[in-house]
């Protein structure tokens, strides 16, 4: 029997982002933001995150654009369809995640997006970054991925990837991946800015499961 690779994802790992400096700047305002503001909402027990936007951050900013261009110029090559994008319009928001001692990010996905990203601010060896493959997308079965069910792990029954990341590096990845942070196992903080990229469709480009072009959109008001 020939057994046939079907799907694939990628994703970009970049190093060295940002200067000692930027990243100081970046540093000093977030920990500002986290004694001025509330904790915006957390899904994961001691994860500080708020969603202030922070000043002199061009810089990262356009990382995420210039990465999220290479990354649809690569996929344009592969499909025509992606041609059909609106990719000088980018809907993004960002996030910051502190990370305390003990403290990780449990395994997740931003399916309301298209790329997501994550810039770690500082994180000397303080917990990587893994993905991971629903079993039941590999088997068609709900199995539970635990050793009652699992005896031996392969690819095929369970799909992890784990890129080693630290301060200054940056990765984006489609946002329907699973993925999840190990436990930050030292005594002081991870910090990181978290971001989500929604594309829509070119004006005059009709498409019946894509976003349609913001220029088309109708606002209904209640009251």
């Amino acid at each position: 029997m020939d057994n046939t690779l079907l799907f694939r994802a990628d994703s970009v790992l970049k190093a060295d982002v940002g200067s000692d400096d930027q990243r100081e700047d970046l540093l000093s305002q977030i920990k500002k933001a986290q004694e001025t503001t509330p904790n915006a909402y957390s899904s994961n027990i001691g994860c500080y995150r708020n969603t202030v936007k922070y000043d002199n951050l061009d810089w990262l900013l356009d990382v995420v654009k210039d990465t999220t261009d290479e990354f649809l110029d690569f996929y344009k090559k592969q499909d025509p369809m992606f041609e059909k994008l609106n990719v000088k319009s980018k809907n993004f928001v960002y996030w910051t995640n502190i990370n305390t001692p003990g403290s990780r990010n449990v395994v997740h996905s931003h399916k309301s997006a298209n790329f997501s990203c994550v810039y770690y601010v500082h994180n000397e060896d303080m917990g990587n970054i893994k993905f991971e493959e629903e079993l039941s997308a590999q088997t068609g079965l709900f199995i539970p991925p635990t050793e009652a069910y699992i005896k031996e792990w392969n690819h095929f029954n369970f799909a992890s990837y784990k890129f080693e990341v630290q301060t200054g590096d940056f990765i984006i990845f489609p946002s329907g991946l699973l993925h999840q942070t190990e436990t930050n196992n030292k005594d002081d903080a991870r910090i990181s800015i978290s971001a989500d990229i929604l594309l829509t469709m070119k004006e005059g480009v009709s498409t019946e499961h894509c976003i349609p072009s913001p220029k088309t959109w109708k606002t209904i008001y209640t009251s």
